[in-house]
């Protein structure tokens, strides 16, 4: 897989050239409805009219693994349409190892601590909650409405 691999201080100076405001923090299950052609990044930038650098974290990449040994489906969508996504998105190194899930959490308080604006995408009902009750804003696809919606109090 071909991506660029980022440390938390390389991404803080990306943001400053990049003149982004936020990042976007994204988990397997977004990653996954993305590479099925959900639209994440673009209609959240124009909702709040700012720049974002979508990143994600090696655990969710070997998440993402992890599932296609089980999936001949997702071994497809993985080969076909990984690369492709990954070459718009920088990976972090991980923070917590134990799981995907907690590893972006502890990145997200740790960038929020930071002073950085923070979005995380996932569709995940308990990381979600577990963000908010941490003042930590998030983004989630509705199925049965087809759009991101955020909790930064817009539909996306």
């Amino acid at each position: 897989m071909g991506y660029s691999r980022v440390g938390l201080e390389e991404l803080i100076d990306e943001m400053r050239k990049r003149k982004a405001e936020f990042l976007l923090i994204i988990d397997t299950n977004m990653m996954l409805d993305m590479m099925r052609g959900v639209p994440v990044r673009e209609p959240l930038e124009e909702e709040l009219g700012a720049r974002i650098i979508p990143v994600t974290t090696k655990t969710v990449l070997e998440e993402l693994e992890r599932l296609a040994r089980d999936s001949n489906s997702l071994k497809i969508l993985l080969k076909t349409r990984l690369g492709e996504i990954l070459s718009d998105i920088l990976v972090l190194d991980s923070v917590d190892r134990v799981s995907a899930d907690r590893d972006i959490e502890a990145l997200a308080l740790r960038l929020k601590n930071a002073g950085v604006g923070v979005v995380v995408a996932t569709n995940d009902k308990r990381l979600r909650k577990r963000l908010r009750d941490r003042g930590i804003d998030v983004a989630f696809f509705r199925w049965a409405h087809k759009r991101v919606q955020s909790s930064l109090g817009r539909t996306i």
